[in-house]
């Protein structure tokens, strides 16, 4: 007996049919070692020749195939004698349905309830939905019968049918989940969208000496960095970087050698460059830490001089496509400056346009 291929998609059951397997294959081993150790056995306890050793093997293997054959004939016939008495009875059933069906059609003729022409129309399409009823069971019973006669692996090309189609139901499932996140995406946006119109429109609704404080430019400063986000900011932090880096190397551990460094995403506070970022950069002489790295400064001391603390601002659309960019760093008493420069973006990357000092000391 051949337990054939096994299912592609067992679910729960996978781990039990396994084990089942297992098993299986651990007890044809042992009908085997069985079956060595009684012909041993036998031969010891009741000498005799090869030949008739052989054929006393012979002959108990020919009964235990005649065995199995007579049953699966028996099975198979039992089956085969369901299906023509299944069959039978469908033929009978559908050879009288049209009878059935159509015959009072006559009598409306007869008593003038029904046209000529409306009855004949009538037989030809209750002919055709029977003829397709019967069709769609003799074709596909007829090809099955075809394929059997030919040796083909019905149960194979059904196994094979029942994976391919559990895979294209997967396939479907994750399409169906991929437009409900797409639709999701489209309803959250179009809010965004709403919520941004209303934001920039009572922004610019506020009075002039509002829109003078420090409040309101970071304010708007933020809204802008959100409803026009620059792309790959890492680059842009690590390009911002370069422009600050000396053009001399610093020595390992001497001035100005080692970078804290801050960036503003929006947050209420400036957070830590990114470590991503901070692999990436890659400035000679210089090693780059978040800004939480720092020592903590004790009430009244000062940073230690040298090392630099580094803040970048968020990125501001500029009405030209361009982006204003505040920077600033610290590195002691008299070291410390803040710098606004334009950047561009382009297939290249980001690129300082021009730069202009706030203020410096």
């Amino acid at each position: 007996m051949s337990l054939g291929p096994a299912p592609a998609n067992l679910g729960a059951l996978e781990d039990a049919y396994l084990s089942y397997r297992a098993s299986y294959a651990r007890a044809g081993e042992l009908i085997v070692q069985l079956t060595d150790s009684v012909s041993s056995a036998i031969a010891l306890a009741r000498p005799q020749s090869q030949r008739d050793a052989a054929s006393s093997e012979l002959s108990r293997n020919a009964a235990h195939i005649q065995h199995r054959l007579r049953r699966w004939s028996a099975e198979a016939k039992s089956i085969l004698s369901s299906e023509l008495a299944r069959v039978s009875a469908f033929v009978e059933e559908r050879n009288k349905a049209y009878h059935l069906e159509m015959l009072p059609l006559l009598d409306d003729l007869e008593q003038g309830r029904s046209s000529f022409q409306k009855v004949l129309a009538t037989l030809e399409a209750v002919r055709a939905d029977q003829d397709r009823v019967n069709s769609d069971f003799f074709d596909p019973y007829i090809s099955t019968l075809r394929n059997l006669e030919e040796s083909v692996d019905i149960e194979s090309l059904v196994t094979f049918s029942l994976d391919e189609a559990e895979r294209a139901k997967s396939d479907l499932d994750r399409l169906n989940a991929l437009a409900q996140l797409g639709i999701t995406v489209e309803i959250v946006g179009h809010e965004i969208e709403g919520l941004d119109s209303s934001i920039s429109r009572s922004l610019g609704e506020l009075p002039v000496d509002v829109k003078e404080t420090p409040t309101y430019r970071t304010l708007q400063s933020s809204h802008l960095a959100l409803s026009h986000p620059p792309p790959d900011l890492e680059d842009l932090w690590l390009t911002v970087l370069l422009k600050i880096a000396p053009s001399k190397a610093p020595s390992p551990g001497g001035y100005g050698s080692t970078w804290y460094v801050s960036v503003s995403t929006g947050a209420e506070e400036p957070v830590d460059l990114p470590a991503t970022a901070i692999a990436k950069a890659q400035i000679p002489g210089i090693k780059i830490l978040p800004a939480s790295a720092a020592p903590t400064v004790a009430a009244g001391n000062s940073p230690t001089q040298g090392d630099y603390h580094i803040g970048i601002g968020i990125p501001v659309k500029r009405p030209d496509g361009n982006y204003d960019v505040t920077y600033s760093y610290y590195c002691g008493v008299v070291c410390a400056a803040s710098i606004t420069s334009v950047v561009s973006h382009d297939h290249w990357g980001w690129h300082i346009v021009s730069s202009r000092t706030n203020w410096v000391s």
